[in-house]
């Protein structure tokens, strides 16, 4: 096989291709030595296998841009090259340096060529132009940007002499300052008048001029997983006027944010603009508060076994378990203990709670036990018998039924099932104690065997295609798109937490840090968020994913409680609780959560002082100030500010 072969060398040694950045191209005001120039006359046909190329030489004001690395080339960089308008034949190399040789298996032949780096930023070749593809999500790097936003383009007619790549893009400049290291997951600058900022663009290789193409959008933003670490970022945007200014909103792994606004911006090619600090003067920053407060039942009321129907406070609600809004907009819950009025209640809209099923009333309710229950997508309301092992029924005139979960011909007979639900095409998925299976049609489709842990519950992802599972010790998830997948540890440690010296949220962007014991309910939010009780712990916490969906680089935050305070109750389960916000609102023994209608949450409290009780959410919005460890930019370094 006959390899052709593209070297790009580079004159005195400088190719301007970073370390995972591409300096390329940037700088305010850029004195230009040029190789060659790209508007070059016509030249026969050729055929090339080998070239050199250099990029722009700039004479930057500032040691604040990027990081001072020397600049080369890497192992796997693609280059695309268009010959006389053809589709792109793709040049890439195996090693890394300052000049590095390129390698294809197809020659280029042609009198006119046209070449981007990278290879998958070029899409084809339109009327001499490039058709180039701006990312709208970039990979934070730090002192540097997204290789693949590093986009530069070269034009030439006769590929025996050097050939010059120029920048297409701009850049915006950020400072993560040292009291956010490692707490920011996203930046996102957006055009107020919707201008686009990326999508693609055909770009004129000779003039640096660009056109917009139809699918433009309106923001760019940089993303990191873990998060940033403090330092300079760069995000890299279409050159372009946007004259209503730009909103920049920084998100921390917590669900907080900063943001700023400017005035009328024009970003042009081959300059930085620079942000300045994020969370110094002129930015505010919005956080959450949770406040709990009771909807059924007494917190000052410690009470027997007894249930009592009622509304609000002179309602009482023992052993509460898991709590399921109905299509009717009701809520059905289970209580679970084997007294004589334990079973199924139902509770309005307006906290009022009657009886549905109780085990006085109905023998097959005896010893049950209900923990986890769920509506499938027919409106039928299914409920665990933990202490059967088995999956049951209740309509709403109290009948309660066994229902029939084979493996194979045989019935299925696992101990202590804790929890169910079904997924759109209304299997179901029942979860017990160190088994976890799906359901199709009353027979088994798939068993997990569950190890290392015992787990209480579990609830889905938003798009339902994995299970989160609650162990003793932490938070796992299981692929449900791979039937032969296992448990993953999202988060939490592999030992209990018995104390507050053992409590912990951990570090942001690292959920294994963080402890967690007995969950008894948990439900996903469409952000992705898991909320959770953590009953041993008295708290209510959040499970929040990184920002590309996935938990095993999320964040554990607790939200309500204050984990072994004298008032909150030991790990003895005392029964104390108390409405607040924050560490002042005072849990008992949170269990099963659902949404209102209003999207607050419901959830059971406390088994002898038996409750409902809301949690909600709500911003504070502040004006920042600075720090000991802000400083405002002061424009220093030459550049063009934004702010």
């Amino acid at each position: 096989m006959n390899t052709r072969k593209l070297i790009l060398n580079g004159k005195g040694g400088k190719i301007m291709k970073t370390n995972r950045l591409f300096i390329m191209a940037l700088a305010v005001a850029a004195a230009v030595s040029c190789a060659k120039e790209t508007d070059v006359p016509s030249a026969p046909s050729m055929t090339a296998s080998a070239f050199t190329a250099e990029k722009e030489n700039f004479e930057v004001a500032s040691k604040a841009v990027l990081d001072g690395r020397k600049s080369k080339w890497e192992a796997g960089d693609e280059i695309a090259v268009h010959a006389n308008g053809a589709a792109a034949v793709k040049f890439s190399t195996a090693v890394d340096g300052e000049v590095v040789e390129f390698t294809s298996e197809t020659a280029v032949t042609g009198s006119s060529f046209l070449l981007a780096y990278p290879y998958s930023a070029a899409k084809e070749v339109q009327d001499g132009k490039l058709l180039l593809t701006v990312p709208a999500e970039q990979v934070a790097v730090t002192g540097s940007f997204d290789p693949a936003a590093a986009i530069s383009a070269a034009a030439s007619a006769d590929l025996a002499q050097p050939v010059k790549f120029k920048n297409a893009l701009a850049l915006l400049k950020i400072n993560v300052p040292a009291d956010l290291d490692k707490k920011v997951i996203k930046i996102t600058v957006e055009a107020k008048g919707g201008e686009s900022l990326a999508g693609d663009i055909l770009f004129d290789v000779a003039t640096k001029a660009n056109t917009l193409s139809a699918n433009g959008k309106a923001a760019v933003s940089l993303l990191a997983a873990p998060p940033m670490a403090a330092g300079d970022y760069y995000l890299a945007v279409r050159p372009c006027d946007v004259p209503s200014g730009v909103k920049v909103t920084v998100l921390l792994g917590d669900k907080s944010y900063y943001t700023r606004e400017s005035g009328a911006c024009e970003f042009d090619v081959n300059t930085i603009y620079n942000m300045g600090v994020i969370g110094s003067t002129g930015w505010s920053v919005t956080t959450y508060q949770y406040a709990v407060s009771t909807v059924l039942g007494d917190v000052t009321t410690t009470s027997s076994d007894a249930i009592v129907p009622g509304t609000g406070a002179a309602a009482h609600l023992r052993s509460g378990q898991d709590i399921q809004m109905a299509p009717d907009g009701n809520f059905w819950i289970t209580t679970r203990f084997a007294s004589a009025n334990h079973g199924i209640w139902k509770m309005t809209p307006d906290y009022t709670l009657s009886k549905i099923a109780v085990v006085a009333d109905d023998a097959d309710l005896t010893d049950t036990h209900p923990w986890g229950a769920a509506f499938d997508n027919n409106g039928n309301y299914y409920f665990a018998a933990k202490g059967k092992g088995k999956v049951m029924t209740c309509s709403a005139d109290g009948t309660v039924e066994l229902v029939s979960v084979k493996k194979g011909d045989a019935e299925y007979n696992v101990a202590n099932l804790m929890r169910l639900d079904f997924d759109d095409s209304n299997n179901m998925y029942a979860q017990y104690r160190t088994r976890f299976i799906k359901v199709k049609n009353g027979v088994i489709e798939n068993e997990w065997v569950l190890s290392g842990d015992t787990y209480d519950w579990f609830c889905f992802n938003e798009d339902k295609t994995k299970a989160i599972l609650f162990g003793y010790t932490g938070i796992f998830e299981i692929d449900l798109t791979n039937t032969s997948s296992t448990l993953v540890r999202v988060a939490g440690k592999s030992t209990k937490h018995t104390n507050a010296a053992t409590y912990t949220d951990g570090k942001i962007g690292y959920p294994q840090t963080a402890t967690c014991q007995i969950c008894n309910g948990a439900i996903c939010l469409s952000d992705g968020t898991v909320v959770f009780g953590d009953a041993a712990a008295k708290s209510m916490r959040i499970l929040i994913p990184d920002v590309y969906g996935n938990y095993t680089n999320g964040t554990v935050v607790t939200v309500l409680g204050d984990p072994w305070s004298s008032s909150a109750g030991s790990s003895a389960q005392a029964d104390n609780a108390s409405n607040g916000v924050g560490k002042n609102g005072r849990l008992s023994s949170p269990a099963g959560l659902a949404l209102d209608a209003n999207g607050d949450i419901l959830f059971v409290d406390g088994l002898k002082n038996g409750m409902v009780r809301k949690m909600t959410v709500s911003t504070v919005t502040e004006q920042c100030g600075l720090s000991g460890d802000h400083q405002d930019y002061g424009g220093t370094d030459s550049m063009t500010t934004i702010f």
